[in-house]
């Protein structure tokens, strides 16, 4: 056999060994990189490089690596754009980190007279006041041309020292302890709330974020009255406005109103908003922004000092009132309530209402063959118990009142 076919041969069957012994382990190992640094040599888990990320404000990722960077910017919305007298800007409440706040440190403000004193000077001035905390770094923070910030063990050591001014005679200056404390941007004004009545909301949109929209043609949306929506037919929604009193430009025989217009399918809807009276308070079984999760954020401060808080009732009344419209099953009769009234169902249709609202928001989350079917069962259910309580004398128009004060 030739010299050269001898030789190819042997090429081939290593080459055959070769692919049958990866063919035996598997397939080969990928090649690890680093997503951090982009190197070869190690994980992202193993890698030495300390990265930190300015837009999260941790060191998770590198700045260009942060996701935050590929989601859409934030950009101020206009609210109350249902007429010119309403419109005002507002911010995304995602934008509002409630962990940025300024904290209450124990800082102190020391500022020199006369000559510049170097900080290392400072640290040497603090540790001689406070022998106590010889555990304790003292670091002086340039703040200005003239002072610095030093940080202290505890209150009670910077409020021992309060005041204080020293003499540093190395540098021919005199340096001032006083309190420092962090001040946040106050706000300039705070948006009043107020009840308002809808009229000429279309029953299609007659729902929980149907009413949410419209609410806000006049401004940002603090609460809507579900209960009184489907136990009366009466769309009332609480609501954060710039100018309450643009609901006063026009009057009629019924009161004081603003009116606007907004398309639903291509056809014009005609709202009208008219204020509650001023000592207005929802029924007592109404529950206020019920929605609300314990320990959201948006369980932010209102600026009242109020978090999560009905602007026109107390929570804790609320909670009071509706404990009294018990029933009482021997006399059949409203305790706390008027005693020629007849059983009062209107706990049972606020805990019927409730179910019903339930329902209908949990049908979004199924298909959309199936969603007719959850209306009809509910509106199905809430005519069936309307009947049924009819039946046994009671009137679908009858509100129950407090008992009024001897």
């Amino acid at each position: 056999m030739p010299a050269p076919l001898v030789s190819a041969v042997s090429t081939a069957v290593v080459a055959i060994g070769d692919s049958s012994s990866q063919a035996d382990t598997g397939k080969t190992k990928k090649m690890v990189k680093c997503w951090k640094c982009s190197a070869d040599t190690h994980a992202s888990k193993n890698c030495p490089v300390e990265h930190y990320c300015l837009v999260c404000n941790n060191s998770a990722h590198p700045t260009a690596k942060c996701p935050s960077l590929k989601l859409p910017k934030p950009t101020m919305i206009v609210a109350g754009n249902g007429t010119k007298d309403t419109l005002f800007n507002q911010s995304s409440d995602s934008i509002f980190k409630a962990n940025l706040a300024p904290k209450c440190t124990p800082t102190a403000k020391v500022t020199m007279v006369g000559a510049v004193v170097p900080a290392s000077v400072i640290e040497s001035q603090m540790t001689r006041i406070c022998p106590l905390s010889t555990q304790w770094k003292w670091e002086a923070l340039p703040h200005g041309d003239d002072s610095f910030l030093v940080s202290f063990p505890s209150f009670e050591d910077l409020q021992r020292v309060d005041g204080i001014q020293m003499s540093v005679p190395s540098h021919n200056a005199r340096i001032v302890i006083n309190v420092w404390e962090m001040q946040d941007i106050q706000p300039s004004f705070v948006l009043p709330q107020l009840w308002v009545h809808v009229e000429g909301v279309p029953h299609t949109i007659r729902h929980f974020h149907g009413l949410w929209a419209v609410g806000s043609l006049l401004g940002t949306i603090v609460d809507v009255d579900l209960l009184t929506l489907y136990s009366r037919n009466i769309v009332r929604i609480c609501v954060a406005m710039m100018s309450p009193n643009a609901l006063q430009k026009c009057v009629d025989a019924r009161g004081p109103y603003i009116g606007t217009t907004a398309t639903l399918k291509l056809k014009g809807c005609d709202f009208t908003f008219r204020p509650e009276a001023p000592d207005f308070s929802p029924d007592p079984t109404f529950t206020p922004i019920f929605w609300r999760r314990k320990g959201d954020d948006s369980d932010e401060d209102d600026g009242t000092g109020q978090k999560g808080k009905d602007p026109s009732t107390d929570d804790t009344t609320t909670r009071t009132q509706g404990n009294q419209m018990e029933i009482d099953a021997s006399s059949q009769t409203v305790v706390g309530g008027p005693q020629t009234n007849k059983l009062s169902t209107l706990p049972v249709f606020a805990v019927l209402y409730r179910c019903t609202h339930t329902l209908r928001v949990w049908s979004t989350l199924h298909r959309a063959e199936y969603r007719d079917l959850f209306m009809e069962v509910c509106m199905r259910l809430e005519d069936t118990a309307r009947d049924f309580f009819t039946r046994h004398g009671w009137q679908h128009n009858l509100r129950i009142d407090l008992p009024s004060a001897p």
